[in-house]
């Protein structure tokens, strides 16, 4: 993650493995997936039913 003047000019970085951000984002990543089970369950189809899921927008390509 680089932040180009952050604060004062200072230039931010920062490294994390893939496990520490989803271990950071768990609460948001299954806030995502409850939406989606209900969305599911909503439109009365059962998850053998989905071939695919594509969420869009500023984090999209984060696998998960």
């Amino acid at each position: 993650m680089d932040i180009d003047s952050l604060a004062g000019g200072k230039d931010f970085e920062l490294a994390i493995s893939k496990v520490d951000f989803e271990n950071m984002n768990y609460d948001l990543f299954k806030r995502c997936i409850d939406c989606v089970e209900k969305a599911i369950k909503y439109a009365k189809l059962s998850k053998n039913d989905i071939n695919d899921i594509a969420l869009v927008g500023m984090s999209s390509n984060i696998l998960k």
